[in-house]
């Protein structure tokens, strides 16, 4: 359980960064499919493919994480605190 929590610290701050080269919403999508990538990686039946699953795993939900309230804010401004 301690794998995805890691890396989701070791990706956070390289989220901004991703977000000024490509761009918010490309960022989200890279993410989401990192995530996809990270799921199918675990299903291979081996302890290597769990383990990189959840790296993979633990690096796409920190970009969602770093990105997803500043564009909430960007396309909702006036529900930006609900």
């Amino acid at each position: 359980t301690t794998v995805p929590v890691l890396f989701q610290g070791v990706g956070a701050p390289l989220t901004p960064r991703l977000t000024r080269r490509f761009g918010t919403e490309r960022g989200v999508l890279g993410a989401v499919l990192g995530l996809g990538a990270g799921v199918l990686l675990r299903v291979v039946p081996s302890v290597p493919g769990l383990y990189a699953g959840c790296v993979v795993i633990g690096g796409a939900i920190a970009g969602p994480n770093v990105s997803m309230p500043g564009l909430g804010k960007r396309g909702f401004p006036p529900r930006a605190a609900a």
